[in-house]
């Protein structure tokens, strides 16, 4: 994306911890920060390297990525910088926590009016900006959802049994991406369809719920290097995505890109990513559904789906879609006569 920005006249340059430099290629112009012991101490560091790289790089628009980065939005505006801001929460924090809880109305609280103090507030999707819009959440609101390149390397497949269905997992194997509950379902369907096998991409990062063991269908691949991921999403049958919360799900996109059809659960922007019994299936988490979801996939109706769901991407989640919306948003909200937009972009990951 941001390589896609370049080459619309947008030069960025980008505020992060400098633990995260490496992820980013293509000569951007990187801010790094120590972030080695978090907390307050992070978010000052953090707040400083934004100062520090506005009066260097004088931007056009600043455009905060995630919850910390209020702070350095809170910062700013103290300081009366007049400077047109974005801010995007990548799924709001309230989703995380059950309604009604000590820690959901805080943080109702805090991104809720600090969120406001943004010119325009970008939501990924569809389900964050209904939140947003229910718990009258500040500012205004702008619904650009997320984007993903296309698939790398298209010829190639990974070695998965032709005889097997296979499904895919891709992800941390930690409690809000719901490996636990992926296992637990597929074990009980794995008994009454032997056919069963489940491949995982990724590993645990909060070590916050059960991992895969010694399930005999399991087989686990770890973190896959980039340009590999592609050739298992177009060798499986379907990627399963049983998240317990959700602000968009990039795997879904992805998977979509290169035809496969995708299991989701219901929770955050899942449902609104998948046309049910089009481009995969819809499922709630509880009372066994994944369970007996599992127990009735058919490899040629799956199979029948990929023409769909490539069009699904085509139609809605390409880098083209997402720029010509952002290049819209930033044409309109900075001063008439600007040719090109400078980005500093605290994110805090």
């Amino acid at each position: 994306l941001f390589a896609a920005r370049e080459a619309r006249g947008m030069a960025s340059t980008v505020v992060l911890p400098a633990d995260h430099a490496d992820q980013l290629h293509g000569g951007l112009a990187l801010a790094p920060f120590d972030r080695s012991k978090r907390g307050f101490a992070g978010l000052v560091r953090m707040v400083r390297a934004m100062f520090a790289a506005k009066r260097q790089s004088r931007p056009d628009v600043i455009f905060f990525h995630s919850t910390f980065s209020l702070l350095g939005l809170l910062a700013l505006k103290v300081t009366g910088d007049r400077t047109p801001c974005f801010y995007c929460s990548h799924g709001w924090a309230y989703s995380r926590y059950k309604p009604g809880t000590r820690k959901a109305r805080l943080a109702q609280i805090i991104e809720g009016r600090l969120c406001g103090l943004a010119e325009v507030v970008i939501n990924i999707s569809m389900a964050d900006q209904r939140l947003a819009m229910r718990l009258g959440y500040r500012g205004r609101h702008q619904l650009i959802e997320n984007a993903v390149l296309d698939a790398a390397n298209p010829g190639l497949r990974a070695r998965f049994p032709k005889d097997r269905l296979n499904l895919l997992f891709v992800g941390r194997l930690d409690k809000q991406k719901g490996i636990d509950l992926l296992l637990e379902a597929a074990a009980k369907a794995h008994e009454t369809r032997p056919d069963l096998a489940l491949h995982v991409v990724g590993a645990a990062v909060n070590n916050d719920a059960d991992g895969p063991a010694s399930y005999s269908f399991v087989t686990q691949h770890g973190w896959l290097a980039d340009g590999e991921i592609d050739a298992f999403y177009r060798s499986a049958d379907a990627l399963v995505v049983p998240s317990r919360w959700e602000g968009f799900g990039m795997v879904v996109p992805e998977a979509l890109r290169n035809g496969t059809p995708v299991l989701v659960s219901t929770a955050g922007a899942l449902p609104d990513l998948v046309d049910d019994g089009k481009t995969g299936f819809v499922f709630e988490l509880a009372a066994g559904e994944l369970v007996e979801l599992l127990q009735r996939l058919d490899k040629a109706e799956l199979a029948a789906m990929r023409p769909a769901c490539r069009e699904s991407y085509e139609g809605r989640f390409t880098v083209r879609r997402y720029m010509s919306e952002f290049r819209d948003l930033v044409d309109r909200t900075t001063l008439p006569g600007e040719e090109s937009v400078e980005e500093t972009s605290p994110a805090t990951g």
